[in-house]
């Protein structure tokens, strides 16, 4: 995985916990970032990153959301000539329900959206409440690490 993607992964997770008036986020922390990235003609690495997802309630959603090729840069995304992989940030906001329990969102990659929809060659979710990446593909989960262990590699 090149460098720039690493880079564009850890602004991510540093997005995701941060306020964001584009996604409707007040506090940080309930909303998706991530992206795609790639090689450009000349095969230089190119990270794309995407137009934040909307702001979600982990009381009434397990999963937030966001179109990793909606491409918050166009020329850029429009520059590569292929794609190594996406990425997306699983937020690490959680909320008190009416019930007293404590609401999270879900960390891995969901059964019903993520895996089915894996569709790079290196698909990649970062638990950002756990601070954990998940690798896979549409067969489901094929590898794990700490974030921190993820970035100094």
């Amino acid at each position: 995985m090149p460098p720039e993607a690493k880079a564009a992964i850890a602004a991510s997770v540093q997005a995701s916990n941060s306020p964001s008036a584009q996604a409707g986020d007040k506090t940080g922390g309930f909303h998706e970032e991530g992206g795609i990235w790639g090689t450009d003609a000349a095969g230089k690495a190119v990270a794309v990153p995407a137009v934040p997802g909307k702001a979600a309630d982990p009381r009434a959603e397990k999963n937030a959301s966001i179109d990793v090729y909606s491409s918050a840069n166009p020329a850029l995304k429009q520059s590569l000539a292929s794609v190594g992989g996406e990425w997306h940030v699983h937020p690490s906001g959680s909320m008190l329900g009416l019930d007293g329990n404590t609401r999270f969102f879900d960390q891995g990659p969901s059964k019903d959206t993520d895996i089915p929809r894996a569709a790079g060659p290196m698909n990649i979710v970062v638990g950002a409440g756990e601070k954990k990446v998940y690798f896979y593909d549409k067969s489901g989960v094929i590898g794990t690490m700490k974030l921190k262990d993820f970035l100094r590699h």
